[in-house]
């Protein structure tokens, strides 16, 4: 059981027992973006943690390929080789950008899903159950939330156990920052329908992943957001005095809410981050979106409402931690004040532990400890025939998609006057994602007592916070 003090790294050395020391070195760690709205809030925390920490320098990139200026202004502020790269999606199919990226600069591949509450209809394209071997042998590492997706990676793929790393969530810990904000009389109505606006088009696009009863599952979407729309709308109505804002999913349109968005008192909510979204906000009113544990950790009342009597093949087992408002009670609890109240009667964190592991401190901390650990530890898979094929198939196409989008796709935006935007410099300067400041920081890594260590579980490498608990974060 290794133990490192929370305390910031300053150069100096801090004693690690029996491992290495730390050493005014360096390291370098490289994490891809798939949703900056989703990521960059806790990444840019992360980020500084590491470096005060441990000496560690994180870099942010994209995840899917970027060319011509975007490329190169990427190329100007990514190191050249990187000890790790960490990712949030990984399929052997068909993100071979990755594997790129993890050959050409010799990194450690992590697998960091952004998302680990997964209908198990995905099961097959996230965990890859197509090419298990490829996948267990091209991702070196995994960091996972709790025991449950640590078991579903083991029972699935048959990834062994000293590659995982249980770190726990770290969307749960933005609460820190953005807490004792002034609430207004502002509801947010959070969607979670995006398949619902999937056509015969898209749902043909989507069959590459082999999703499961794909048709159904947007069916039942479709159905859903009719029945939300239909009780939101009678809640908007007997609430006039409120302000209702509405929160839609990563990429979905508002297509199909002109209904709702008519509304005087109603409007379109287009903050950053979700976690921006929820400041100030009375209620939260949804439906099964998994960001519910988001919002109870900023202590704001939320409530799910049931559309269906049954949920069927829906059904997930964490849905029993959720404050459903049932068919027969949403006829009499329309009014805000009621479904506070109402919101109030339900812990919804009290069984989430093997969710989150959020009994063992806090998920910034404990990933930042993981990612050193690695980066101390570690070593980097061999590649095979397979994969070599795959990295120099992957690098003569992308020079030339390169090459097409600068001699054509730039040309014809410079002609009608177009500038190309300077995607890394918005994450990095954006208002909409959070400052890190001293002050919001102190409180990650001001725990002079307490240290961090990780214990081998039969789940994986359990990263610890030693005499922490989730109530210590209220």
């Amino acid at each position: 059981m290794d133990k490192v003090s929370t305390n910031t790294f300053t150069g100096a050395k801090k004693s690690l027992n029996n491992r290495n020391q730390l050493s005014d070195y360096n390291y370098t760690a490289i994490v891809q973006i798939d949703i900056a709205s989703r990521e960059m809030p806790y990444l840019r925390f992360l980020r500084s943690l590491l470096f005060k920490k441990y000496g560690v320098n994180l870099f942010f990139a994209p995840q899917d390929p970027v060319y011509g200026a975007h490329r190169r202004n990427f190329n100007q502020i990514l190191p050249k080789f990187s000890d790790l790269l960490i990712t949030p999606a990984y399929n052997t199919g068909y993100t071979f950008n990755t594997l790129y990226e993890k050959i050409k600069r010799k990194s450690i591949l992590v697998h960091w899903p952004s998302e680990q509450l997964i209908d198990s209809r995905f099961y097959k394209e996230k965990l890859n159950l197509d090419n298990k071997d490829n996948y267990k042998n091209e991702v070196d590492y995994h960091l996972v939330w709790g025991i449950d997706f640590a078991n579903i990676l083991m029972s699935y793929t048959g990834v062994d156990a000293d590659k995982i790393y249980i770190v726990g969530c770290p969307k749960l810990v933005l609460d820190v920052s953005l807490r004792n904000k002034k609430v207004s009389k502002t509801v947010l109505l959070v969607s979670d329908f995006n398949v619902a606006c999937f056509n015969d088009k898209t749902i043909r696009e989507h069959r590459k992943y082999k999703i499961d009863g794909l048709e159904r599952i947007v069916q039942f979407y479709k159905d859903a957001k009719l029945a939300y729309i239909d009780q939101v709308s009678k809640i908007i109505i007997s609430n006039p005095d409120y302000e209702f804002a509405l929160r839609l999913h990563p990429g979905e349109s508002d297509c199909g809410w002109e209904s709702i968005l008519k509304f005087d008192n109603v409007y379109l909510d287009k903050s950053a981050s979700f976690a921006e979204a929820l400041n100030s906000k009375c209620l939260v009113i949804q439906f099964l979106s998994t960001s519910i544990f988001e919002t109870v950790s900023r202590n704001i009342p939320v409530v799910a409402l049931r559309l269906f009597e049954h949920l069927g093949e829906n059904w997930r087992d964490y849905y029993k931690c959720y404050p459903f408002v049932d068919l027969k009670a949403q006829r009499e609890l329309v009014y805000v004040d009621k479904l506070i109240d109402y919101a109030g009667q339900f812990d919804v964190m009290q069984n989430v532990d093997e969710l989150f592991s959020v009994s063992q401190g806090n998920a910034l901390e404990r990933t930042a400890y993981a990612i050193y650990d690695i980066v101390q530890h570690g070593y980097r898979s061999k590649y095979g025939v397979h994969q070599l094929q795959k990295y120099l198939r992957f690098k003569i196409i992308d020079a030339l998609k390169d090459r097409i989008y600068v001699n054509y796709v730039e040309k014809v935006l410079d002609s009608i006057g177009l500038r190309l935007k300077k995607i890394s410099s918005n994450w990095e300067r954006s208002d909409g994602f959070f400052d890190v400041s001293e002050n919001k920081l102190q409180y990650f890594y001001e725990h002079d007592k307490k240290y961090i260590y990780k214990e081998m579980t039969n789940w994986g490498w359990m990263v610890k916070i030693e005499n922490s608990s989730f109530e210590d974060r209220k």
